[in-house]
């Protein structure tokens, strides 16, 4: 009876482990990938102020 209750623990401890790496594994990717989003933007930031302005002049 005692056994299996360590055993359940274990795998309950184990399981909560694991979805918590994976929260972790989220952020990490959500990170990288909103860095790249910036660096884009800051590296295309010139020509995509020109093409908004072009766009909103021609609704003018």
């Amino acid at each position: 009876m005692v056994m299996h209750r360590w055993r359940q623990a274990l795998a309950a401890a184990i399981t909560q482990a694991a979805a918590g790496q994976g929260l972790v594994e989220y952020g990490l990717i959500m990170m990288l990938v909103a860095l790249v989003v910036i660096a884009a933007v800051s590296a295309l930031g010139g020509s995509l102020s020109n093409m908004y302005n072009t766009v909103v002049n021609v609704f003018r």
